[in-house]
């Protein structure tokens, strides 16, 4: 059913077949015997997270980066979730900011995230902020660097990126992730840092602690002084409009984050924005990654890229304050120039030239809820040839309970079978 070989001359393909999308976690698995690092594109969020959960299941040495695209159309008047933005920062930050040398790392996006721009590179290697035990700091130098970093200071932390101070204890919700971290100080000294519960406020003992933490900027456009005053040159530039009576302009000017400030991102930064492939390609670890696109999800270029110009052309009719879709997005050559000089891979179910022919092939089974006997003796005369003649079969449920019953089904059948 699937050849699982895994071998040097496959660097001579850049077309893999037989590959259906169950079989794709196994396929990274073997493939990360040949090269640690792989860079994969995926169709959406929820394959994003299937795939994720499998890997470190698989692979449980190997470091996972996820990079989810943002939850709103482009040229939409709301934010993307702080929670899910938060991710996207703390990922592209760790990628930038860390050497993985000899690790096995795989770094999974999708379709909609890589043509979402980012923040210039130099960006992500100035705003972090390492906090561990034993390390010195005052509470107001603490302070004025989260401030600065887009934190909120509150009386109670209960959502991403807040921070409250109390006495020697400041808590801190860092973006993108599920628990805030409370740090005790003692004469400017960390004496101790924990997780706790942004409900009932108490800690988590339960939770395995770490000595070091990395605190992740709230958000990839900051509004500094510096950065409103750029925000400022740049829009007055693009528009040629009465500036005073233009509402979202004069409450950014005085440091409020509207919402949808991120259709005017590359207006807070002097220099152009990154992108994904970018940020990965300049760091000298992952010279030799590999990257990977699913040959039949690659009509999502097109169709994400007509979005993008349908939405902006609708939002300019609507409201003539608008960046062209090129200031924010990856365009398609952009893309293609990336293809040629990434050497990316394509992964297809189905038979191509020049490609490398896993042969796997999916059955579905009888449902459950009515399992036909004649139809299990069928597939396990199937499963008996298959094996006879030196294949491998990978059975898969969507439940543990339905996989247990039909193991032990077969191994009553299939005798002298591993």
């Amino acid at each position: 059913m699937i050849d699982l070989k895994i071998n040097r001359k496959l660097n001579n393909f850049s077309s893999f077949n037989g590959i259906d999308e169950a079989f794709l976690p196994i396929f990274i698995s073997k493939y990360l015997k040949l090269n640690n690092k792989l860079f994969i594109v995926l169709k959406d969020d929820k394959q994003l997270s299937e795939i994720e959960s499998l890997i470190s299941i698989s692979n449980p040495n190997c470091k996972v980066f996820s990079i989810p695209a943002w939850d709103i159309l482009p040229y939409d008047n709301s934010s993307p979730n702080k929670v899910l933005n938060g991710q996207r920062i703390n990922t592209l930050s760790s990628l930038v900011n860390n050497d993985f040398l000899v690790d096995e790392l795989v770094i999974l996006t999708t379709f909609n995230s890589i043509f979402t721009k980012t923040a210039p590179f130099h960006f992500y290697t100035k705003f972090f902020l390492d906090i561990f035990v034993s390390q010195t700091i005052s509470i107001l130098s603490l302070r004025d660097k989260l401030i600065k970093m887009g934190y909120t200071k509150v009386n109670t932390v209960r959502e991403n990126n807040e921070f409250a101070v109390r006495g020697d204890i400041i808590d801190i919700f860092n973006t993108g992730t599920e628990n805030p971290i409370r740090i005790y100080l003692n004469n400017d000294k960390i004496e101790k840092i924990s997780f706790f519960d942004a409900l009932t406020q108490r800690n988590k003992s339960k939770l395995k602690m770490d000595y070091k933490f990395v605190i992740f900027p709230a958000s990839e456009m900051l509004l500094s002084k510096d950065n409103i005053e750029i925000f400022k040159k740049k829009y007055s530039s693009n528009f040629d409009i009465d500036l005073k009576n233009d509402d979202q302009y004069t409450k950014i000017l005085s440091g409020y984050r509207i919402s949808g400030i991120e259709n005017y991102f590359s207006l807070f930064f002097d220099t152009p924005l990154s992108n994904i492939f970018d940020l990965v390609s300049k760091k000298k670890c992952f010279s030799d990654i590999k990257y990977f696109i699913f040959n039949k999800n690659i009509n999502h270029v097109l169709k994400k890229l007509e979005e993008i110009e349908l939405l902006y052309k609708r939002r300019r009719d609507e409201f003539s304050r608008i960046l062209e879709p090129h200031e924010n997005y990856l365009t398609l050559n952009e893309f293609k120039n990336y293809q040629k000089i990434l050497k990316f891979n394509f992964i297809n179910d189905l038979q191509l030239s020049n490609s490398h022919d896993y042969l796997s092939k999916k059955i579905i089974l009888p449902s459950s809820n009515s399992i036909d006997k004649s139809a299990l003796e069928y597939l396990s005369e199937f499963i008996n040839k298959q094996l006879n003649n030196r294949k491998t079969i990978i059975f898969c449920c969507e439940e543990k309970e339905k996989l247990f019953n039909y193991k032990k089904y077969f191994e009553g059948i299939i005798k002298d079978r591993k």
